[in-house]
């Protein structure tokens, strides 16, 4: 019996990523105004691009952080990583730049922040990740630089497209 409570208790953390992942791509589709298409996929595969390398390095090259190999476990690590965290980044970048009050932009960026910082702990409550050598602060000081870097990149495509909004 207790056996087939823990089998359930991991696909139902694969379960709440995938909703998760759903949900965050339902926003993003009914956000009412949104940058360029060339500007949100530049910075979809810059954020996608750095972060898997963030993760291929802490996992493979500095052993820092320890997935929990199974299918159900890897595939959740794949879907928050290679969608979730993406389009939630993507959603950051659109309400930034088409919010021209600043305490709009502040407001979106530390809910961005949070929100990454969250998932990152799911990540590690559903024993989807074990930190052997990172820690939390590791991983504050990352998302502030990839935040930081997806605000960089989303500007500088906006600045080379014109600004132009859908």
């Amino acid at each position: 019996m207790i056996g087939i409570r823990q089998k359930e208790r991991v696909y139902l953390s694969l379960v709440y990523i995938t909703i998760t992942a759903w949900l965050t791509i339902l926003f993003f589709a009914l956000l009412p105004q949104k940058v360029n298409r060339v500007t949100n996929v530049i910075v979809f595969f810059v954020t996608s691009i750095v972060d898997i390398n963030k993760l291929t390095l802490n996992i493979s090259t500095f052993s820092l952080i320890k997935p929990i190999v199974t299918y159900s476990h890897w595939l959740a690590l794949v879907v928050y990583r290679d969608i979730t965290m993406s389009i939630i980044l993507l959603i950051f970048v659109n309400v930034y730049f088409t919010t021209q009050a600043k305490r709009g932009k502040w407001g979106i960026t530390i809910l961005t922040f949070f929100l990454l910082l969250a998932g990152s702990q799911v990540l590690r409550a559903y024993n989807i990740i074990q930190y052997t050598g990172w820690t939390i602060y590791y991983e504050i000081i990352c998302i502030a630089a990839l935040i930081g870097i997806t605000l960089l990149t989303a500007r500088i495509t906006t600045r080379l497209d014109g600004g132009k909004t859908i």
